[in-house]
């Protein structure tokens, strides 16, 4: 969980208006990524490690959302 201290110094970045267009791009090319490693690997810590990461990126893709709800509740 995000402690509010860093959610404020956060918080200048998720509210740059670019900041999301841009960074949801990125998001979705590392999420590309992940998934061709799930359709392609054999190994089984290779495939865990790309659910992990998938996991990870939709949980960045909610960020601005989460710093934002933690500064209202304070």
């Amino acid at each position: 969980m995000l402690d509010v201290k860093t959610a404020r110094d956060i918080l200048p970045l998720v509210n740059t208006p670019d900041f999301e267009e841009l960074f949801n791009l990125y998001l979705d090319c590392k999420k590309h990524d992940a998934l061709r490693v799930l359709e392609q690997s054999d190994d089984e810590v290779e495939l865990y490690r790309a659910q992990g990461a998938i996991a990870m990126l939709r949980k960045l893709r909610t960020m601005r959302v989460e710093v934002q709800t933690i500064l209202k509740g304070t």
